[in-house]
């Protein structure tokens, strides 16, 4: 089980990711490209300029999400970088449901899912399989988030996982 504590939706300060050891296994935190992106989003409440950073434990960015232009469906632009390469996907919001969210995406040539029913878990599944779950456990600055990794070849992209719950799930 692997955890973290994330202020403000707008906050830029950092939110350590811990295992369950309590050992710091990387850093979370969301980005803004100007002064001026950060004041109008401060505006909007949140709404309007979103990028995520998720970075290892030695401060390398691993992960970056960016909110392309919101006209009627979410879409994010993530730049994923591996020791051996980087993956660029594209995810959308595939529902405007309240009582469900949900988005696909294909990486190393397996088509992945990330869905939520409102008051369940979040889940990344792989081919129908559950690889990954994300939960929210306080509601309210600052959010407590637990995230349990179901499948034992999930540990090699955790940051991974990390940074797309957190992109889809914790973005207004």
């Amino acid at each position: 089980m692997y955890s973290y504590t994330f202020r403000h939706v707008q906050s830029t300060k950092p939110a350590a990711i811990y295992d369950g050891a309590n050992n710091i296994v990387g850093y979370i935190s969301r980005v803004y490209p100007t002064l001026f992106h950060r004041i109008f989003d401060y505006w909007q409440e949140g709404l309007v300029s979103s990028i995520y950073q998720v970075k290892d434990k030695d401060g390398k960015i691993v992960f970056q999400a960016k909110e392309q232009f919101r006209l009627l469906r979410r879409t994010f632009t993530i730049k994923y970088r591996t020791a051996s390469d980087v993956h660029e996907l594209q995810i959308k919001e595939d529902t405007k449901l309240h009582s469900m969210k949900k988005t696909s995406f294909s990486l190393h040539n397996d088509v992945y899912v990330i869905l939520k029913k409102i008051g369940d878990w979040a889940v990344i599944q792989r081919n129908g399989k559950e690889v990954a779950r994300w939960k929210h456990t306080v509601k309210i600055p600052p959010s407590k988030v637990n995230i349990e990794l179901t499948d034992p070849e999930a540990e090699q992209h955790l940051l991974l996982w990390i940074g797309l719950f957190h992109t889809f799930f914790h973005n207004p």
